[in-house]
């Protein structure tokens, strides 16, 4: 049995960041993301549909990490 490896990205909204994460959904690997989407988040759409993939709100991170 072959272990997924884990794959944690900051930034992922941006080109490097999506692009990376649409490489590693490729080949089966689970991929954790965050962004505080200062711009947009349309580069993600197409990721969130996978069930390897997981997107977390840096914003709603940033403000729970102050409080």
């Amino acid at each position: 049995m072959v272990s997924k490896r884990n794959f944690f990205i900051t930034g992922c909204a941006g080109y490097i960041g999506s692009t990376l994460a649409g490489l590693l959904l490729q080949e089966i690997y689970k991929v954790s993301c965050i962004d505080k989407l200062m711009h947009t988040g349309r580069s993600l759409l197409h990721l969130l549909q996978k069930s390897n993939f997981e997107f977390i709100n840096g914003v709603k991170m940033c403000k729970v990490a102050i409080l």
